[in-house]
């Protein structure tokens, strides 16, 4: 008397296809959560992206107008302490 009961090759063999069919269902279930948990972080990081860049696009572009806005003041100081115009006689 056995503990364990004899397997046919047929039943061996059918519940080896069952397992390898159930694991390769769960591969591909994966892949696809995977897949579509993928496409969504694009979708999401294109949209900072895109929001991001605007946003250093108009600090850029107010430090330029800051920038030139120096400029010009040094070189009409400049121009004015030249020419002594401004002086106390």
């Amino acid at each position: 008397m056995s503990l364990y009961p004899s397997l046919d090759a047929d039943e061996a063999v059918v519940s080896q296809k069952l397992e390898q069919t159930s694991a390769q269902t769960f591969r591909l279930y994966k892949i696809g959560e995977l897949k579509s948990f993928l496409r969504s972080e694009v979708e999401s990081r294109g949209r900072l992206h895109k929001k991001y860049h605007r946003a250093v696009n108009t600090l850029n572009g107010t430090c330029a107008a800051l920038g030139a806005t120096c400029i010009v003041s040094g070189t009409v100081g400049a121009g004015l302490l030249a020419s002594g115009i401004g002086f106390v006689p």
